[in-house]
């Protein structure tokens, strides 16, 4: 079982539509992914309820308000076929729950979005990650929420390229997320014709994760 942590203790990165398009991503290809949700706010869960039972299967954990070993020991009793958890985190994450969090990840998702106030806590962020002594090259960030030929769209690129750390996707500003959210979707599962090209977002992250090995 893969464990994948989408992190930025600053609300509103996208956190919760990374993980569930991701989940989508995953599932629709056949593998079994369950979504841990830390938020109190349960954001992933109430996306999963409103999930149409006939689509391809994902599963559910409310880890908000458990013991991580706890959730982690029930997880694995319940879902012991598994493939994937991903993490779905809160927003002012403490660094003890941190490192207890990111003690078993193989990889860190970092979502960012092209605005001045992200750009300038994102390296916050990074540092807290590294000062638990995880990896610096288990981590990747996705710009989230990007629009395509604008300035702010610029000035992420500039500053992603000076972390030194792998960006793994751009995915769009599109109000197609807030559509396929309210139906218990993720954006692949809605008609092509709707979607264009924002799928190869997905399709870019499912390869990344499946070719992150298992015992990393």
């Amino acid at each position: 079982m893969k464990k994948v942590v989408i992190l930025n203790p600053k609300g509103g990165s996208g956190k919760t539509t990374i993980a569930t398009n991701l989940a989508v991503s995953l599932a629709v290809s056949g593998q079994k992914p369950c979504l841990l949700d830390l938020d109190p706010q349960g954001s992933s869960l109430a996306w999963l309820k409103k999930r149409p039972a006939d689509l391809a299967s994902i599963h559910g954990i409310n880890g908000a308000h458990f013991n991580l070993r706890v959730t982690r020991s029930w997880q694995f009793r319940q879902y012991p076929d598994a493939q994937a958890v991903l993490v779905d985190t809160p927003a002012g994450l403490g660094r003890d729950r941190m490192e207890d969090l990111l003690r078993d990840a193989h990889r860190v998702i970092i979502p960012i979005l092209p605005s001045a106030i992200d750009i300038d806590t994102a390296p916050r962020a990074i540092a807290d990650i590294l000062l638990t002594n995880y990896p610096r090259d288990r981590i990747v960030i996705v710009g989230n929420r990007v629009r395509t030929r604008t300035q702010a769209l610029g000035v992420l690129e500039r500053f992603l390229a000076s972390l030194n750390i792998p960006l793994l996707a751009f995915v769009k500003d599109s109000q197609l997320y807030v559509r396929s959210s309210a139906m218990g979707l993720g954006l692949i599962e809605l008609p092509a014709w709707m979607t264009h090209e924002e799928p190869e977002a997905w399709m870019r992250m499912r390869a990344w994760f499946e070719a992150i090995p298992d015992d990393a």
